[in-house]
């Protein structure tokens, strides 16, 4: 009796190790590619168990992957056998207990184990020479063994499809960072091709003999080009706003801001000639225009102008227009003596010291001859 509760006692030891054994195979194997896990879970079922015969099937639920192992010779018949049964009965969709297991020199007893519903995550199969195999305790340690395996194969495809996730964003990276990378480039050879435009643009405006400005939709000044700040001595922060009108003569200034803010509130293009300031303080007329720059929508964005110096031009006007009345002052005595010529004639009396005008100048002027006179 004692002998007998001994050997129960390492019996259960041994169980129990098996038990801790198998309890670990998620752990164990977690990492491991699914085919390396079925081999590895065959091997520990003939060595822990110490079984004749075992097949392990681990499949995918979605059924794009399944693995196959089989160890041990007792059971050589099992691959038909199984083909058999699953063409005559279906999915296995609990244990099976099989009996008169053939091998080559001794019987066994085999068991089937399905891993989840309908086997659809796989099944195990064991066989083993052992009068009673499978007892309550094979069954329960190889239906444990069975799904660790099957938890152990759906975590390395996870991680599987983890890495391929990984491996892939790692690609997306790679590549987002090239075309970033390609379209930092980009942007930096753009930006520099903005910059030395806008520079060669404003060295331009700079440049060309007039006053260039720019102001805001509603009017307000917000550049001056540098032709304008050496003309007025006036800086771009002074003209900035309304600043310019600083700059305007007292007498047009009320004039001119009208027309102006009539030209902004209409959005038609502004034209003005003005006296402005020099830097030297004396005023010259100037005339100034504007026009409105709009966008897609139809709204003004900016308002870009010129004001040029026209005090030359003014004064040969002004020149011009005195020779040009002067010119018809004497063309008018010039034809009024061309007229008294052509229409008669004269000639100084010498005894009488008089004119003696003809006949035909008393007939013009309406006047009696003296030779008709009584």
């Amino acid at each position: 009796m004692v002998m007998d509760q001994s050997a129960e006692i390492l019996r259960l030891r041994a169980n129990v190790r098996d038990l801790l054994a198998l309890s670990i195979i998620p752990e164990a194997w977690v990492a491991r590619e699914p085919p390396a896990i079925a081999a590895d879970f065959a091997d520990l079922l003939i060595g822990s168990l110490k079984l004749d015969f075992a097949f392990v099937r681990l499949c995918d639920p979605t059924g794009n992957q399944a693995v196959e192992v089989i160890r041990g010779d007792s059971w050589k018949g099992f691959a038909e056998w199984l083909q058999q049964r699953l063409v005559r009965f279906g999915q296995v969709s609990r244990t099976e207990i099989v009996t008169n297991v053939r091998a080559v020199e001794k019987s066994s007893c085999g068991v089937v184990i399905p891993i989840g519903v309908n086997s659809e995550r796989g099944l195990i199969a064991a066989a083993c020479d052992r009068a009673d195999f499978p007892d309550q305790i094979d069954q329960q340690l190889l239906s444990v063994a069975a799904n660790n395996a099957a938890t152990a194969f759906q975590n390395a495809r996870l991680i599987n499809e983890l890495r391929i996730a990984q491996k892939a964003l790692r690609d997306q990276e790679q590549e987002l960072r090239k075309a970033r990378d390609e379209l930092e480039i980009k942007v930096a050879d753009r930006t520099s091709e903005l910059r030395r435009s806008e520079r060669e643009l404003r060295d331009a405006i700079d440049t060309i003999p007039a006053l260039v400005w720019s102001a805001l939709p509603d009017g307000s000044n917000i550049y001056v080009n540098k032709r304008f700040v050496e003309y007025t001595g006036s800086s771009a922060g002074q003209t900035a706003g309304s600043g310019w009108q600083a700059l305007v003569h007292p007498e047009d200034l009320e004039r001119h801001a009208r027309k102006w803010m009539e030209a902004v509130a209409t959005g038609m293009p502004h034209e003005s000639e003005v006296r402005s300031r020099r830097a030297d303080g004396q005023y010259r007329w100037q005339l100034d225009r504007g026009a409105p720059l709009r966008g897609e929508d139809g709204n003004i964005v900016k308002w870009y102008g010129v004001t040029t110096d026209i005090e030359d031009r003014r004064r040969a006007e002004a020149t011009l227009e005195v020779l040009s009345r002067d010119l018809q002052e004497s063309k008018a005595k010039l034809e009024e003596a061309q007229r008294i010529t052509h229409v008669g004639y004269w000639e100084w009396d010498v005894l009488t010291d008089r004119i003696n005008w003809s006949d035909e100048t008393y007939r013009i002027y309406g006047l009696t001859p003296r030779a008709a006179l009584p």
